[in-house]
Order: structure tokens, then sequence, then C-alpha cells
């Protein structure tokens, strides 16, 4: 992470999100509004002092936290494109 550079990360992180978003629905998939890109983003927007939109990051992951678990134990653990899916996002 380009630490300093709060407005570059920001950008950054905010295009890859778009990105993984729209192969997730072209396959499919729900929208997902954590991990790698998106904890990146809203400590962009906290150094940035846009805590708002952090806010509304957070918001967003809340509501889509249920239907993207529910996606998650309706369908199978093995891909035939991406292999087994890891234990952690299965619910055993």
């Amino acid at each position: 992470m380009a630490l300093g550079l709060w407005d570059d990360v920001a950008k950054a992180n905010e295009v890859a999100m778009r990105v993984v978003n729209l192969h997730a629905g072209a396959e499919g998939h729900p929208p997902a509004a954590w991990g790698h890109y998106a904890h990146r983003t809203e400590y962009a927007y906290f150094q940035q002092g846009r805590r708002g939109d952090a806010g509304k990051m957070l918001q967003t992951c809340r509501q889509l936290i249920n239907p993207s678990l529910a996606w998650s134990t309706a369908t199978p653990t093995v891909s035939p494109r991406h292999g087994p899916r890891p234990p952690c996002s299965r619910k055993d």
C-alpha cells in the first residue's frame, strides 16, 4: 500500500472492487463489499478524513453479508473452474 498517497490508494482499490464485482456478477455470484480491496479502500477513506464514505462501506458490507453467506452455503463446495472452496467460506 502506498502509505501517504491516500488518493491513489482509494482510487486504485475502488477500481479493483468494481472489476471484481463485475466478474462476480457475470458468474452469478453476489457482490462483495469486504476483503482486501474493501479494507484498503476504507482505510484510505479514514486517512483522507472521509468518515462518511467509510461508514457507507461498512453499511454496505452489513447489508450484503447475509445474502452472500446464503449463496455460499447453497452452492457446491467444489467448483469445476475454481476447485474446492476453502473451509473458512463454508458453513459446516
